[in-house]
């Protein structure tokens, strides 16, 4: 290697591994601040490999009873990944137990910028041009597929599979330019590794089959050496996990949604199927052969699994309701509304970068001429297929993660070569040409600069407060450090499921992972206080956690009644898109306790007899409630005896922070002249953020005199919990 290469290569090292940390921890790292996880996947991930650790074996990964309640449900997913971090955070605890969390938070940007140098070091031993080589070191700089990745304690197993994904390609580049078959081998396994981290492998081998049946109905020059790659490598990694399958079989099915024996015959199928492709010329007949068996083959596995199938289309289409609503199957760009929204151009520039404009010039550069390498157009392709699966929906930008941008060193590289070699710029001396290209190499990365100085994932003030609160002041429960059944769960908007779990340490009804959606929405969707109390009873949610300060869309919640029809159980089905929608949604037990906290009426709400206010705060002293959490209880039982058919009231004071509001409840008097009240507040309540008064207020006519009296009842804690009537003799009456 000649002394220039070896000391751009160097260059190029040194700037990504003096920045790439630097950028991914968000300089926090040198000011000493406290990290504080926003994202929810990997609040997910590392709770479990904590109570797998806390629990003294990773045999514990193999069920989660903790973040499901009340279900006791079985982990899907491939357990590469599971091992993997559990090893890692053995060793940083067993290793530096003091800073043992501060170094597990540094695993996703170690792997990240690993990933990187990985790929700058492939690039250079390919001979790749170092012009070329400068400007793909300088796109391999943070940008927000990067971070979608590699932030720190972005524990989601995707900084992991984008290194798997980054070595089995570059191995296929090796392969196409050398013909060695080390690259093979190498390729195999970090294939194996990919189908063992990820549940998701399955629709990557999917396009990979799909991506070379087209190589060889155009007969393209890669077919030669690529489809032969494919084969081996997919081969290898069904090999792999199939031993691992064998060794413990228990722990697998045949589900399409959970990993297993589906998915490791049908990546020795597609290993079967692309290696037939490299026997056979791409004729008429053949390709009418090739199209029918693969149609054939999919319409099986879709009759072995309908369900699973049904349900993985829906969530790969992105046309379930809920999947509709979260941000990472939202596309990049919106080709429909491209020239009238400018959001989508905006998007597409913070996640692409400004070269995104000259996407459609990457996918007509003639790479393999420019660089002179078979290996390029591989690589441009697919970059091309990453792109445009990610144009549908965001989440498959992760997949190449910090080298998403690789396009740009493309598009760089033709227009200095184009620039270079062109009449115009042959009088121009080569310091005025690197002085225009560290310009347009500077406007480049301005816009993902900026992009990663505004954007801030951290969490809310006032959440986390109110998850601090919720460990520290509600009952413990079993299911974190050891495998019994928790007592209780919180019911929240599945949003919250996975924050709950991890900082309050309480198990939760419904999570990020969409378990126990139905059950949620089971209860909000209720119509009056009765239904909500009786499935909160049998389910036991004990705590509803709420936030009145966010702003849902009807479109977000108007499709719950639709999982009525469903039965309970463990995991998520999806639902078609065409569900029927609910006009009634600002009157259910959500919007109840949400915007008249259970004080007020509501379409056939009452004031509250079950539920109350235990916790509350709000936002930099925003005016509205940014956090509430009630409580569920049996409710004080108090009978009154008052003139028939007339009117009683009881009402309470209640101080919630800075804010008094009263609760106040009537009834009507029974002709036999009885009246009763479940009281859900005690007297005295009192946590330091919500308290009541001393004594109940009562207002009925009497009886015996026709006349309107008043009296007073102090209401006692157990009598709340319990669901205890009131003694007679504790109602002081006066006349």
């Amino acid at each position: 290697m000649s002394k220039s290469r070896i000391s751009v290569l160097i260059a190029c090292l040194a700037m990504l591994v003096l920045l790439l940390p630097l950028w991914f921890c968000n300089n926090r790292i040198i000011k000493g601040e406290k990290f504080e996880i926003s994202d929810p996947d990997s609040l997910f991930y590392y709770r479990i490999i904590d109570q797998a650790y806390q629990k003294g074996s990773e045999k514990e990964l193999d069920y989660d009873n903790y973040g499901n309640f009340p279900y006791n449900f079985k982990i899907g997913y491939p357990r590469f990944y599971f091992w993997f971090f559990y090893a890692v955070k053995a060793l940083c605890t067993k290793l530096f137990p003091s800073k043992a969390e501060f170094l597990i938070g540094l695993f996703p940007v170690i792997t990240t910028t690993l990933t990187a140098l990985i790929i700058v070091l492939a690039l250079c031993y390919m001979k790749y041009p170092l012009v070329f080589l400068i400007f793909a070191a300088f796109m391999l700089l943070p940008t927000a597929p990067a971070f979608y990745v590699g932030g720190y304690s972005k524990w989601d197993y995707d900084h992991v599979l984008s290194l798997y994904v980054w070595i089995w390609l570059l191995s296929a580049m090796f392969y196409q330019d050398t013909q060695h078959k080390k690259w093979l081998y190498l390729g195999g396994v970090f294939a194996g590794l990919i189908l063992g981290s990820w549940i998701g492998s399955l629709l990557l081998f999917f396009t990979v089959t799909i991506f070379c049946l087209l190589l060889w109905c155009f007969n393209s020059p890669l077919c030669k050496r690529y489809l032969p790659f494919c084969y081996i490598t997919i081969f290898i990694a069904a090999v792999i996990n199939s031993l691992i399958m064998l060794v413990s079989p228990g722990r697998y099915g045949y589900s399409l949604l959970d990993f297993g024996i589906i998915h490791v015959s049908a990546m020795f199928l597609a290993s079967l199927g692309i290696y037939a492709l490299s026997k056979f010329n791409p004729s008429n007949k053949s390709k009418i052969l090739f199209f029918s068996v693969s149609a054939i083959v999919i319409v099986l596995f879709a009759l072995i699994d309908p369900t699973d199938t049904k349900d993985l289309l829906e969530r790969v289409s992105g046309t379930d309701p809920v999947f509709l609503e979260i941000n990472e199957l939202q596309p990049i760009i919106y080709f429909s509304k491209l020239f009238v929204n400018i959001k989508s151009l905006e998007k597409a520039i913070n996640n692409y970068g400004f070269l995104i404009v000259f996407y459609p010039l990457f996918m007509f550069i003639p790479a393999q001429k420019l660089l002179k390498r078979e290996s390029a157009l591989l690589l441009q392709l697919w970059l091309i297929v990453v792109a445009f699966a990610s144009f549908y929906q965001t989440r498959y930008i992760r997949i190449f993660g910090v080298g998403s941008c690789i396009y740009s060193a493309f598009i760089l590289y033709f227009l200095w070569n184009s620039l270079t070699t062109s009449y115009i710029f042959k009088n121009i001396s080569k310091a005025k040409v690197y002085c225009i290209f560290v310009f347009l190499l500077l406007m480049v990365r301005s816009s993902s600069v900026w992009y990663l100085s505004i954007v801030k994932n951290d969490l809310r003030e006032s959440e986390l407060d109110a998850y601090n609160w919720i460990r520290d002041n509600t009952p413990k429960t079993s299911g974190y450090y050891d495998n019994k059944k928790p007592e209780y769960g919180i019911l929240a908007y599945w949003d919250y499921g996975h924050f709950i779990n991890y900082y309050a340490q309480r198990p939760v009804l419904a999570n990020n992972m969409q378990n126990g959606v139905k059950n949620m929405a089971d209860i909000f969707s209720s119509k009056n206080e009765e239904s909500a109390y009786r499935i909160c009873e049998d389910l036991g949610v004990k705590y509803v956690f709420m936030t009145p300060d966010r702003l849902f869309l009807p479109s977000i919640i108007n499709f719950w009644p639709a999982y009525s029809k469903l039965e309970r159980s463990s995991g998520y089905r999806a639902l078609p898109y065409n569900v029927e929608r609910s006009t009634d949604c600002d009157n259910w037990f959500f919007a109840w306790l949400n915007k008249s906290f259970g004080l007020h009426n509501r379409g056939d709400f009452g004031v509250s007899s079950y539920f109350r206010m235990v916790f509350a705060n709000s936002e930099n002293n925003s005016p509205i409630f940014s956090t509430i959490l009630f409580e569920r209880v049996k409710g004080a039982k108090l009978i009154l005896e008052a003139k028939p058919n007339s009117t009683a009231n009881i009402s309470l004071g209640i101080k919630v922070r800075n804010k008094i509001f009263e609760y106040r409840k009537e009834a009507k008097v029974s002709e036999n002249g009885y009246v009763s009240f479940i009281i859900p507040y005690s007297c005295y309540f009192n946590n330091g953020v919500v308290s009541t008064g001393e004594i109940c207020n009562i207002s009925l006519v009497s009886r015996e005199t026709d006349k309107n009296i008043s009296g007073k009842v102090s209401i006692k804690e157990r009598d709340v919990i319990l669901g205890n009537q009131i003694a007679t003799k504790s109602i002081l009456i006066f006349k």
